[in-house]
């Protein structure tokens, strides 16, 4: 972790760091160094910057190997807690915080907090969830910027495409806030945000059961259909 402030405030820093250590817990981390810069004059008084990075190590044969999804497999989802870090200019712009932050301590009945409290919802950790079934999945997407077209092309193999079942979720109050606000094409926000679902997984059919009682959340999304396909 680095953390970069104006003047270091000691309460702030050790909150800071109670949040991170409490992440690192939940996902089986430790948090082995750390760094604190102050630069008066950078950041303004009460303002920070933090950054963090994680190292793992797999076995290779313990590697998940998505060159062997096929037609057919299935595409299970789980859902996301907002918009994970991803597409917070457009965010800006679309609501016009720059100008007037205001909005942000709006409360939202559809959101059941302030539009505020709903953009600082943090990012889950879906490890906890995965680790028990890691060796029933083929592969798996991290729905993040470029949504869920862009995403799952990266882990499927050439000649499949993603065949999708958008009725099967409820795109979140959230992001139709944003979109209803900010007047925003569909076409973007599917291109920017994930729109509800954080994280797809590849499966065998026969293996999505076991992985869907592993994971009562999680939802079969669509499967893995040929290029020619249509969906």
């Amino acid at each position: 972790d680095y953390i970069a402030v104006d003047t270091l405030v000691p309460r702030q820093a050790e909150a800071i760091v109670k949040g991170i250590a409490e992440a690192c817990r939940q996902t089986g981390c430790a948090l082995i160094g750390g760094e604190t810069a102050q630069m008066p004059g950078i950041y303004t008084p009460g303002a920070f910057d933090l950054a963090g990075f994680i190292v793992g190590a797999v076995e290779r044969d313990a590697l998940l190997d998505s060159s062997t999804i096929q037609e057919g497999d299935a595409l299970l989802a789980l859902s996301s807690t907002g918009f994970h870090t991803n597409g917070y200019s457009l965010v800006r712009q679309a609501l016009g915080l720059e100008r007037d932050p205001s909005p942000l301590h709006t409360h939202h009945p559809e959101l059941g907090h302030t539009l505020g409290d709903a953009l600082l919802e943090p990012h889950r950790s879906y490890w906890p969830l995965l680790e028990p079934v890691l060796p029933l999945l083929k592969g798996m997407a991290h729905i993040t910027g470029g949504g869920l077209t862009e995403n799952l092309k990266r882990v499927l193999p050439q000649g499949l495409e993603a065949r999708i079942d958008y009725g099967s979720w409820d795109v979140p109050p959230l992001f139709r806030l944003l979109q209803q606000r900010g007047n925003i094409a569909d076409d973007e926000m599917w291109r920017v945000f994930n729109m509800g679902i954080g994280m797809v997984l590849a499966c065998a059919p026969d293996h999505a059961d076991s992985v869907l009682r592993s994971l009562p959340e999680a939802w079969v999304v669509g499967d893995a259909a040929g290029t020619t396909a249509s969906g």
